[in-house]
């Protein structure tokens, strides 16, 4: 993934909320393409966050249809459509 910057995170009143809406903001902006791969391990040092809250905000954005699972490769972003940032934005 490279040197990705998705800026500080945000106080949320769930901590794995504020890490899908970073994603998903990250997601509608294009700074994570379609194809892309969501590595839990490369968030992890991305975002300076353990891994089980990022394991879950990556099953949050399969679950909204914003990543999709793949065989053999984990999820990876999905096509969407810009639809408005996170609610608690």
């Amino acid at each position: 993934m490279g040197a990705l910057d998705l800026g500080p995170m945000e106080i949320s009143s769930r901590f794995v909320d504020a890490i899908a809406c970073k994603l998903k903001e990250a997601i509608v902006a294009g700074t994570l393409a379609p194809g892309t791969p969501l590595s839990v391990p490369a968030l992890v040092r991305h975002l300076a966050v353990s891994r089980s809250p990022v394991r879950e905000a990556v099953l949050q954005l399969v679950g909204h249809g914003l990543a999709v699972e793949q065989p053999r490769k984990g999820a990876v972003v999905a096509t969407v459509d810009h639809d408005g940032p996170c609610p608690h934005s």
